[in-house]
């Protein structure tokens, strides 16, 4: 078997791809990747974990003969990305499995293994719908950083996806803040709920990058299959049914505040830098038309405090956040404002944005900490 492909092209390619494997894998032929040349087709390259399985292809020329060989990740990913752009030759031994890696001024030569024992994930899909990358990417991005890495809660630790109506919401909680998006989709798909592991998601985004107009989806209530035109991702879901979050959302907030969000992720960083290392505590107190920010440290007698203008409607109200993770929902939020809805200090606190798009919804809920004596 023979071919020739761009240096640069593979390279980014098994980077990209190598994110799947693990570093201690659980077979040793994953530690390789899988090549596959066909008649007349482009190249195809596997890598797995066994959960996860990304297929990527190609495009080659100088092509003689067909068939697959594993070769070790890091050896193969080392060798071509330390290459300057220019066609390199692949030729391996039907019998030995061995390679050869002819470019300009020289060649490498590594062992190949057979492809027998590479695991493949079989892939029966009932629902095949399409949904735009774009929408599939912000779903991602504006989750990822809520769910939990608690081992003993699997199904915690990914993103729930709903789809019904015509519409994706997907939600993700690690039991201290709790984000929930809804889009529109842009076609028909049928009823289905499931949840994506972070990891997965991750790869995902890195499938999806500068990707314009749809992704296929191919969903069998046990894996799930995400195609481009050049490649594709399948994966095992977390199996467990997700907590009824809607029901912990508060309905009956009679406190509201509208507030600058780059003001107030600005105060945030500097008063956050005197709050209480263990606890990361800022206290909150919501009057008139300010919002004053506290943080303190008393073994290490330091303290801040910095008064943000807001928009306020309500009684007077003190409640404390951990900084980080209220910092973390405004940097994945995109709008100018931010609305808090609260109720008591006792109580979590809805974070949405001030957005006029009706289309799309986004909401965080936010534990407060008990406030200091």
């Amino acid at each position: 078997m023979k071919f020739t492909v761009s240096s640069t092209a593979m390279a980014n390619k098994l980077a990209t791809m190598a994110k799947v494997m693990n570093n201690k894998p659980a077979l040793p032929i994953l530690s390789t990747f899988l090549l596959e040349v066909k008649e007349d087709a482009p190249l195809e390259v596997t890598a797995s974990d066994l959960e996860c399985v990304w297929h990527g292809s190609l495009d080659i020329t100088g092509q003689e003969g067909a068939g697959k060989v594993c070769i070790t990740a890091s050896t193969l990913l080392d060798a071509v990305r330390n290459l300057p752009e220019q066609p390199i030759t692949f030729t391996i031994d039907d019998k030995d499995k061995s390679v050869t890696i002819h470019y300009l001024n020289g060649h490498y030569g590594m062992a190949g293994f057979g492809s027998d024992e590479y695991p493949m994930m079989q892939n029966e899909s009932d629902i095949r719908f399409d949904m735009d990358a774009a929408t599939l990417c912000n779903s991602i991005d504006q989750s990822l950083f809520a769910v939990s890495y608690d081992a003993l809660r699997p199904v915690m630790t990914g993103i729930n996806y709903t789809i019904s109506d015509g519409k994706l919401e997907c939600a993700a909680s690690d039991g201290h803040k709790l984000v929930r998006n809804t889009y529109p989709l842009a076609g028909n798909a049928d009823d289905c709920r499931f949840v994506l592991s972070a990891k997965a998601a991750k790869i995902v985004k890195l499938l999806l990058h500068k990707k314009e107009g749809s992704v296929e989806v191919e969903y069998n209530g046990r894996n799930i299959v995400f195609k481009t035109d050049t490649d594709s991702f399948s994966t095992r879901l977390i199996e467990g049914t997700y907590p009824n979050y809607n029901a912990i959302v508060p309905t009956n907030s009679n406190k509201e505040a509208t507030i600058d969000r780059q003001a107030l992720l600005s105060a945030i960083r500097r008063v956050g830098v005197f709050a209480e290392r263990t606890s990361r505590q800022l206290v909150l107190s919501f009057s008139g038309m300010a919002l004053l920010l506290t943080g303190h440290d008393f073994d290490n007698a330091t303290s801040a405090e910095e008064t943000v203008f807001c928009t306020y409607q309500g009684d007077e109200v003190h409640i404390a956040f951990h900084a980080e993770n209220l910092k973390m929902i405004l940097e994945n939020m995109d709008t100018a404002e931010v609305r808090f809805l609260m109720s008591e200090a006792c109580r979590a606190a809805i974070i949405e944005p001030v957005s006029s798009d009706v289309q799309s919804e986004h909401l965080a809920l936010l534990m407060p900490m008990m406030l200091p004596e």
